[in-house]
């Protein structure tokens, strides 16, 4: 009996791993390293055998199931030389674990995930993205250009601090707040433009910017020019 006992938790427990249910498994796929909790996946970086110039995320990876992608790691591509990042976006619509829309597609790029990839040039993030953190891209110094997806709410600290050709970023209208020194010594000439209302900020945000221009939608420019934060910068705001 004991050994019939002991047969079936062990075929439950293989049949749970291979399900992917309430534990954390680890794997490699296409060269770039996963972690998989109960259908979701993080992203940890290259496998140590492989890199990549052009990198694509994938919305999704299909294992004995198909998992999601939710989130990039800290420091998972940090001092890597990709020249190219693509989040795909993915909505997953039958999630056994999940009933939250929230949790249902990549949400976020955490702390230092892309810092000083001196090589990077262009990102291209998915529509559901909501959070950027710290020091995200901080150091990426051939970046020219990012525009960010509709549902980004949050840039951290210093995301884009010391990218010295980044000449021009585009927001929509769901951010909330930009962290301090977001986009500190970045390139001397620099526009951002802003579709929504005015997002929180903090502290500097555009230190050793010397001709910053910030481009706002015209049904918003008097609460930019008025409010507590932005006023600062109002001979330099402007409608478009």
């Amino acid at each position: 009996m004991k050994k019939i006992l002991t047969a079936i938790v062990l075929l439950s427990f293989l049949l749970c791993c291979l399900s992917g249910c309430h534990y954390v498994r680890e794997f490699v796929e296409n060269g770039i390293a996963y972690t998989c909790w109960e259908g979701i996946l993080t992203v940890n970086g290259f496998d140590l055998r492989a890199e990549e110039n052009d990198l694509i995320i994938k919305g999704t990876v299909k294992r004995s199931s198909e998992y999601y992608v939710r989130s990039i790691e800290a420091k998972a591509f940090e001092n890597t030389n990709i020249k190219s990042l693509k989040i795909e976006y993915y909505k997953a619509e039958n999630n056994p674990y999940l009933t939250d829309d929230d949790f249902l597609t990549f949400e976020e790029i955490r702390v230092f995930a892309f810092r000083n990839c001196k090589r990077l040039k262009t990102v291209e993030f998915p529509y559901g993205m909501t959070t950027i953190e710290r020091q995200a891209f901080y150091g990426c110094e051939s970046l020219e250009t990012v525009t960010f997806p509709y549902c980004l709410k949050t840039i951290g600290d210093e995301a884009f601090g010391a990218c010295s050709s980044l000449t021009e970023v585009f927001f929509d209208e769901k951010l909330e707040s930009i962290g301090e020194g977001a986009f500190n010594d970045c390139n001397d000439n620099f526009t951002i433009h802003f579709k929504g209302k005015p997002p929180k900020a903090d502290g500097e945000l555009f230190g050793n910017v010397s001709n910053l221009t910030i481009l706002v939608a015209e049904k918003h420019l008097e609460e930019y020019t008025q409010d507590e934060y932005w006023s600062k910068y109002a001979d330099r705001i402007a409608a478009e």
